[in-house]
């Protein structure tokens, strides 16, 4: 018997199968590369030639960060959320707020803040000024020894007065 030639219809199914097939293989390469890597479902949908890049393990990364600078704990692959790393930026701030007050380079305009520093400065210098006027007027040794305790909230005091009139000489400049 001879065999009979196939025809246009076998040759189109064969042909749709095949593509069929590859497009099956290649939808599971790409889901087994986005189990291994972690691939979002969009990304598996986008037929793109090049090759992506996997994720990358944030702890073999070198960070551009020192730990405690303002950022650090919100840099890629951070949560954001470590006590440690919150406490030691909240130190930075800290420590970056009294250098500025205390060598007169803490700068603003806003003036809410410059009214905000003018009443603290008075608010912390008033009961220093008031128990030293009293132990002065009276000798008494309790009200010294307690004014002495007083002395580094005056001098944070005279700090801030200094800031707020360095800040109102200054022009600003938007």
């Amino acid at each position: 018997m001879q065999a009979k030639p196939e025809s246009r219809s076998t040759t189109r199914e064969k042909v749709r199968s095949l593509a069929k097939f590859q497009m099956l293989r290649l939808i599971n390469r790409r889901t087994a590369r986005a189990n291994q890597d972690h691939w979002s479902a969009r990304e598996l949908t986008r037929a793109e030639t090049h090759r992506e890049e996997p994720t990358r393990d944030p702890m073999q990364e070198p960070t551009h960060l020192a730990p405690g600078l303002p950022g650090c704990r919100l840099q890629a692959g951070h949560a954001g959320l470590d006590p440690i790393e919150n406490l030691t930026e909240a130190a930075f701030v800290y420590g970056r707020f009294i250098r500025d007050l205390f060598t007169g380079k803490l700068r603003t305009h806003n003036p809410i803040w410059l009214i905000a520093m003018a009443v603290a400065g008075i608010g912390l210098f008033a009961p220093f000024a008031i128990l030293a006027q009293f132990a002065w007027a009276t000798g008494e040794i309790g009200a010294m020894v307690f004014a002495l305790f007083l002395f580094p909230l005056a001098l944070a005091a005279i700090a801030l007065w200094m800031n707020f009139i360095r800040n109102l000489q200054t022009p600003h400049h938007a």
